[in-house]
């Protein structure tokens, strides 16, 4: 996988060889093993290499099949037997041991404007096609690659790091205030092409741009079908046909010698370190998982205990962290950990404590358990909309099946249709500036958002918000030499666990059914659970939470959150006097960390921009 970049000057202006050079050394701490840039006139492609293990060959990018048709990539193919026999089909011959970037190339060249619907995998990535003189540039279904774009005048320019766009001149840093009116009530962005700046955006997932002569245009070119089924006679057959998919989004995201796995003791990352286990041996690569233990703050908390339960029963080495050991905020006012846009996780100096550490293991690759609750939340309003089809016998019928296996009614959504569904919220934060709030009609877009966060459990929803692939943009925002990887967010496999019946994976069933003999019982039948005890009222009362400078950044158009109210508020937060609700709880993280990201814009130079002091 890789970092890339790159330019086109529409007015038909040369591209500068060093600009690009320098939007490639902002990206370097992420991908530090060597770079690339291709140059023709106005067209300017570059692309910066993470190497997954030390074996690896050295692939060359930007690269070319014919001369006219150039790529830049940051991908993975997966399915790729499938692919390549596609391609031999039309006549091709595909050598088997094809780069990901060549694949793509060639899927460009035979199947034309479809060949996005021929590729699966985590990619972000452009092709300049000289022909027609167009750059298509593609992000993956779910948005696990991050890509960024700037249209100025007659100028595109893109890149895997928002970044690497500030540093270029004419990319003005303007501060986008509904975004940052997002990231204070919701941690995120609402819109799904939103950045923190004004003239940089987003690529959606699951979404084509395209640049030629006419301008810019861009389309999705795929969703999940909300009206796809898939139907078998037995019940057996959802597990084998499950476990074949799952097993092979497992494999098809183990590369390297060794492989850390973020291990929880939910089913989800239990369930992909018990089939990353039965795949090591033979292959000399080494699991190493990594596991958080809240014990020394709450008593009860026993993440530890049973993440080593697991680990010894799957015959892999742990290593727990405690976070008693990491102060919240800690070292976010260093210059180093400056991040593009506000970070709304403030366990920074613990995840970075991991990372480094999981890199002195040799370790470029993580797996995590993301995904597993938005393929398996099913859809409350599938038996409502049978009834409302009048398609009555299905719904006794799968009622039925529902009630059998699961002893109840619990999880039809029949109360929500019958009774009307209440839309959950927090409490509003009303440390929010309140001519701000009323400028910009912020009571409207808390509404809207929340009704979206807080709406009813539904697997489609789930993989459609807009703010999906922000959250796992998380990861990349540390300039990390890691690669995250995410096998739940499997386009083969989330397609198929929303097409399935509800009965059959609600409640996890179907996964706790495949990880029969897999993993102790005590995990593998354990209910979800939230975590024990408030952590965050734990931590920043052990931190005296009081103390620390928390001020909101003051003065100008900085002047979004009223500083008396947000003390007061995290003073009945800390004296137990409000609500504990988790997200409760994490809005009053929001200001501090928008402070030190302000801090951070404040005081950054061009040097820093530029990735020498990272």
């Amino acid at each position: 996988m890789s970092c890339i970049a790159g330019i086109v000057n529409l007015d038909g202006g040369p591209v500068e060889g060093e600009l690009l050079e320098r939007m490639l050394r902002v990206m370097k701490p992420r991908a530090p093993d060597g770079s690339n840039v291709w140059i023709s006139g106005n067209v300017g492609l570059a692309h910066a290499l993470l190497r997954i293990s030390p074996g690896q060959a050295d692939e060359t990018q930007p690269a070319t099949l014919d001369g006219e048709v150039w790529i830049t990539a940051d991908a993975r193919v997966d399915g790729r037997a499938d692919l390549i026999r596609s391609l031999r089909a039309t006549g091709r011959d595909v050598c088997s041991g094809i780069s990901d970037a060549g694949l793509i190339l060639l899927s460009y060249s035979v199947f034309g404007d479809r060949f996005l619907q021929h590729l699966v995998g985590d990619f972000a990535f452009a092709i300049w096609d000289a022909r027609h003189k167009t750059l298509i540039c593609a992000r993956d279904h779910i948005g696990v690659r991050p890509f960024f774009y700037v249209w100025a005048g007659r100028r595109f320019l893109f890149a895997s790091d928002l970044d690497a766009l500030l540093v270029c001149p004419g990319v003005p840093a303007d501060i986008d205030e509904i975004a940052i009116a997002d990231f204070l009530m919701f941690g995120c962005y609402l819109d799904p092409e939103r950045t923190a700046y004004q003239p940089v955006s987003r690529l959606n997932a699951a979404t084509v741009i395209r640049v030629g002569e006419n301008g810019v245009s861009t389309e999705a070119y795929w969703q999940p079908d909300p009206g796809r089924e898939i139907r078998y006679r037995k019940e057996g057959e959802y597990v084998d046909h499950f476990q074949a998919l799952f097993r092979q989004a497992v494999e098809d995201r183990l590369e390297g010698a060794h492989v850390a796995l973020d291990l929880s003791v939910g089913l989800d990352s239990t369930s992909i370190a018990a089939i990353a286990a039965e795949e090591a041996p033979g292959t000399g690569r080494r699991l190493t998982a990594w596991t958080v233990s809240c014990k020394q703050m709450l008593p009860d908390d026993e993440e530890a205990e049973l993440a080593g339960l697991v680990a010894a029963s799957l015959g892999i080495d742990i290593r727990v962290q405690s976070n008693a050991d990491f102060e919240l905020f800690d070292g976010l006012g260093d210059p180093r950990f400056r991040t593009a846009e506000p970070d709304a996780f403030p366990d920074w100096s613990m995840r970075l404590a991991k990372y480094e550490a999981m890199k002195d293991t040799g370790a470029r690759v993580i797996l995590t358990g993301q995904g597993g609750d938005e393929i398996f939340a099913g859809s409350g309003a599938y038996y409502v909309r049978l009834l409302r089809k009048r398609k009555f016998l299905r719904f006794v019928a799968e009622a039925f099946r529902h009630v059998r296996s699961h002893g109840s009614v619990e999880g039809m959504g029949l109360r929500s249709a019958f009774l009307g569904f209440r839309y959950w919220m927090p409490d509003y934060p009303h440390w929010i500036d309140q001519a701000w709030r009323s400028r910009e009609k912020l009571d409207e877009r808390w509404e809207r958002g929340w009704r979206r966060f807080g709406g009813p459990n539904d697997g489609y929803l789930a993989l459609t918000r807009p703010w999906l692939s922000q959250f796992l943009g998380r990861y990349e925002a540390m300039k990390f030499p890691v690669l995250v990887r995410h096998p739940f967010y499997d386009v083969r496999l989330a397609s198929f666990a929303l097409a399935i019946p509800n009965h059959v994976k609600y409640g996890k069933r179907l996964l706790r059914e495949s990880m029969r003999d897999r993993l102790p019982e005590q995990i593998r039948m354990r209910p979800k659970v939230a975590l024990v005890g408030d952590q965050l009222r734990a931590r920043l009362a052990h931190f005296d939470g009081l103390g620390k400078p928390w001020a909101p950044a003051k003065g100008g158009q900085r002047r979004w959150v009223n500083e008396a109210a947000f003390q007061r508020a995290l003073e009945s937060y800390l004296c137990g006097e409000s609500s504990a609700g988790s997200w409760s709880s994490w809005l009053l993280v929001m200001p501090a960390m928008l402070k030190f990201w302000s801090d951070g814009l404040s005081s950054s130079s061009d040097y820093q921009r530029d990735g020498n002091a990272i």
